[in-house]
């Protein structure tokens, strides 16, 4: 199997921006644009750099746990850590969600695939769900 870099990077960004954007809404004060699109930078060179061959230890749960811990800290600057805690739940609960609803589209488009013992989608079909979600 073949993974392009770019495809990976472009898809963990817009799907990143969208969880940030959409938690944003959510809640007040919403973060600015350009903190959430720094943030959903961050995470798409984590999601680049976490695969290669002698930094794997950044696939481990605690370290993605700790990384999305840190985008929401960057995105949204919380004052308090209950503030922080909510916004942080919201962006799981999200992420879930939304990896739920794009592997059932995969499913159904028929380009889910199986990597690493993981269900993986990418290309259009994953382009066309982060459409539909962000509208």
């Amino acid at each position: 199997m073949r993974v392009y870099i770019e495809l990976v990077f472009l898809d963990n960004f817009a799907m990143d921006y969208l969880l940030l954007y959409t938690v944003g809404k959510c809640w007040w004060p919403a973060p600015s644009r350009m903190r959430c699109v720094g943030s959903a930078l961050l995470g798409a060179i984590y999601a680049v750099i976490a695969p290669l061959r002698g930094w794997t230890f950044l696939l481990h749960p605690a370290v993605k746990v700790l990384m999305s811990m840190g985008l929401v800290g960057l995105a949204y600057r919380p004052r308090t850590w209950p503030s922080f805690f909510k916004r942080f739940a919201a962006f799981w609960a999200l992420s879930l969600l939304a990896a739920g609803a794009l592997m059932g589209a995969g499913a159904l488009a028929g380009s889910l695939m199986v990597s690493g013992g993981l269900l993986v989608m990418s290309g259009p079909p994953l382009w066309v769900a982060l459409l539909v979600l962000w509208g």
